[in-house]
């Protein structure tokens, strides 16, 4: 398998999403499976995408210029731009509860339209771009979620990066302003730091990337690489010690503590583990991986190895029973993408070809086959958008085509050109 076949299975799924694009003048949109709750209870709805990264317009645009900007297709071109048009225009639509959101929220659109704007050379996008990023001004952090796919801590990364930007001055201070709310709402204990989804008593602070004590580690570890001060690295290795001492060593990973306090998971109060970008040692890894390469501890090197050990073995399994979907959230491609930025970094070049194992066994059973692409909706059929869609999954063959496009699954100055130097590092 070659990275030309890669780059035409993105290809190919990028031109099946600008023929399904449903138009109306300069703007364009996508009609989806979605997982909503309705009725007190989750169900499958088919719906349109809404303005979001995670499954909305502005994360199918930014795959969109990126197949562009490799391809030099106007179709391409000329979706993508419709596309983040249509971002722009419901930005508002977002829940308040998630405007600071890089997945969920306007820092993640006015991540796209930039990188969109900036791809396609549309001033006008650039411009759109500012404008969304801008408003975080007046977006207080205790009004907001605080995860990484929901909240403030997802922010701060971006923000961070784009600190430099004359025309974003206040960027660098809001992620400060964000990382100071995430420190004073810590749960703290002998354990560590965490940060619980509900403050309701009986739930716990969750492990894990996306809701998790990784992804608030992560956040905050990047926030004392540009400011220097100990207090956000302090509070970035509580939040690795809380998660850490939940280390299970049978399993060789993290449990998914959501289990203790949510009743709807039917799983009698047992903690499962999952294996996802979202849940579980995968995510974990990840940001291990960076939290090595910011500070040399040894101790993130090897948690990182183990995670993406476990990974790598759960890989192996799903190739093998064929039952897990696609998704970058919570499936094969987003696991695989970790793999591969892990044997980069690491230099494991079993863990590199186990990635690209996963892209060829999808080529041959869904793109070659002419089958459907088993998407992140649990019940649901192919969806559009980034994190859990076609859209995720064009955009994890176009990383293997070219490990030089950034990643959508951590944002950092570390991966600007899209992965981690490479490490010299025992084994």
């Amino acid at each position: 398998m070659t990275q030309a076949d890669f780059l035409n299975t993105a290809n190919a799924i990028g031109a099946r999403l600008c023929r399904d694009a449903v138009w109306s003048r300069e703007r364009c949109n996508w009609l989806g499976d979605s997982m909503e709750h309705l009725d007190g209870r989750w169900q499958v709805v088919h719906r349109n995408c809404g303005p979001e990264l995670y499954s909305g317009t502005s994360g199918i645009a930014l795959l969109m210029a990126r197949l562009y900007a490799i391809t030099g297709d106007s179709v391409f071109r000329a979706t993508a731009q419709a596309a983040a048009h249509h971002a722009f225009a419901h930005r508002t639509d977002v829940a308040p509860s998630t405007q600071a959101s890089f997945y969920s929220g306007w820092t993640g659109i006015g991540y796209a339209l930039l990188s969109v704007g900036e791809i396609i050379g549309c001033e006008q996008l650039v411009e759109q771009g500012i404008a969304t990023l801008q408003a975080l001004r007046d977006v207080e952090a205790p009004t907001q979620d605080a995860d990484v796919t929901a909240g403030c801590a997802g922010a701060i990364p971006l923000l961070l990066q784009l600190g430099h930007r004359s025309d974003l001055p206040f960027a660098r201070e809001t992620a400060i302003r964000y990382g100071e709310h995430l420190i004073d709402i810590a749960q703290r204990s002998e354990r560590g730091w965490s940060w619980p989804l509900s403050r309701e008593a009986g739930h716990a602070g969750l492990t894990g990337f996306s809701h998790g004590s990784a992804g608030f580690g992560w956040a905050l570890l990047e926030l004392h690489e540009v400011s220097g001060e100990d207090r956000f690295r302090q509070a970035a290795e509580s939040a690795f010690a809380y998660e850490r001492s939940s280390f299970d060593a049978q399993h060789q990973n993290w449990p998914d503590l959501r289990a203790l306090s949510d009743p709807s998971m039917n799983t009698d109060g047992r903690p499962v583990f999952m294996h996802a970008w979202c849940h579980g040692a995968p995510g974990i890894g990840l940001s291990r991986l960076r939290a090595f390469e910011l500070t040399r501890d040894e101790r993130y090197r090897d948690e990182a190895r183990a995670a993406l050990t476990s990974t790598a073995a759960a890989i192996e399994y799903s190739l093998k029973s064929q039952g897990d979907n696609y998704s970058m959230c919570h499936g094969l491609a987003g696991n695989a993408d970790i793999l591969a930025t892990g044997g980069r970094a690491l230099g494991d070049a079993h863990f590199a070809s186990l990635a690209e194992e996963v892209g060829q066994a999808g080529l041959e059973r869904y793109e070659q086959a002419r089958n459907a692409w088993p998407c992140g909706v649990l019940g649901g059929g192919e969806t559009p958008g980034l994190m859990l869609g076609l859209a995720g999954i064009a955009y994890f063959y176009l990383r293997l085509a070219d490990n030089a496009v950034p990643s959508v699954l951590l944002i950092s100055d570390g991966q600007r050109q899209g992965h981690f130097s490479h490490w010299t590092c025992d084994h």
